[in-house]
């Protein structure tokens, strides 16, 4: 395929991003096409890793206590992000309270699922965005720029804010076609995560075309293979 593709997935919490992007890197997979998957959350993944916190509990890491854990992630911050040590300082000690009922959720009360998600959003936006707006789309382009090309398909499973949207960061690169997807469901509950900004923004981006997933089910309304059509043929560049 000489036109390489960038997929670009958005949607709710919960609304079937992942679950989607994995079928769709089976069905270019048995096309016969080279997929990578990205993600604009990697970096702030690999921080989260790097102080224990994770989905699953795997690294089981323990603290002393909420300044144990606080002067770790200082720490790890501003060896990451030297540049912007700071203002790093001055972002966190804002969002010092925020981080401690996240400690207390995710490693007092074991709150696995929430905690994680909660610093997901405090990290990425609060923190990250506010020492660099542009830092995760900064990061992602590295990793493409280096991957492009040699597959056919990029996946992207994260598009969250309008300054993410590669169709218009890519609008003049020749043989690339970002095609952007949102994902809807009718089984999504409302919650505290629900109101914050990486959510709300999601109703205001540009999208190409919207999938509608099943209701407690991970199928969806259209065929994943007609999907692949679609988007390798349709859509503008």
């Amino acid at each position: 395929m000489e036109e390489k593709v960038v997929v670009l997935i958005t949607g709710k919490k919960r609304a079937g991003k992942s679950t989607l992007a994995s079928k769709l890197t089976l069905a270019f997979s048995d096309l016969g096409l080279d997929v990578a998957k990205l993600s604009y959350a990697n970096f702030l993944k690999k921080i989260m890793r790097e102080l224990g916190v994770d989905k699953y509990d795997i690294t089981k890491r323990k603290y002393k206590d909420f300044e144990d854990f606080y002067k770790t992630l200082k720490e790890v911050l501003i060896r990451r992000l030297y540049v912007y040590k700071d203002l790093l300082e001055k972002v966190l000690e804002r969002e010092k309270e925020n981080l401690k009922e996240v400690y207390e959720e995710y490693f007092e009360k074991k709150n696995k699922d929430y905690g994680y998600r909660k610093l997901a959003q405090i990290l990425g936006t609060e923190i990250l965005r506010s020492v660099k707006e542009e830092i995760h789309v900064e990061k992602l382009l590295e990793k493409l720029t280096n991957i492009i090309h040699f597959v056919d398909v990029v996946i992207i499973d994260d598009y969250r804010f309008p300054n993410e949207d590669l169709k218009e960061i890519l609008k003049d690169e020749e043989n690339v076609k970002v095609v952007r997807i949102k994902v809807e469901a009718n089984d999504l509950e409302e919650d505290e995560l629900s109101n914050h900004a990486s959510e709300r923004e999601v109703d205001k981006l540009k999208v190409d075309m919207v999938v509608k997933r099943k209701a407690y089910s991970e199928e969806f309304y259209i065929d994943i293979k007609e999907l692949v059509k679609k988007i390798i043929e349709g859509g503008e560049k």
